[in-house]
């Protein structure tokens, strides 16, 4: 066992840090201009959310199973 923070622990902190950040500030522009959008983006970007959903879901499935060997679902 290492030390209880390594640099691959602190440069995925920031990663992930800047994700949430990157996701907050396009959460508020779309939320900001959310009555200006026509009915049809709405729905074309609700089906793409879907989308990136499951291929999350997938991706993270996947890493699960090379590092395990288990699957999770």
């Amino acid at each position: 066992m290492g030390p209880p923070l390594t640099y691959i622990d602190i440069i995925a902190g920031i990663v992930l840090i800047s994700i949430f950040i990157l996701a907050a500030i396009m959460m508020v522009k779309l939320y900001k201009s959310h009555h200006a959008i026509i009915m049809r983006i709405k729905i074309l970007l609700s089906i793409v959310a879907i989308i990136l959903a499951v291929v999350f879901i997938v991706f993270m499935e996947n890493t699960w199973f090379e590092i395990t060997g288990r699957m999770l679902f």
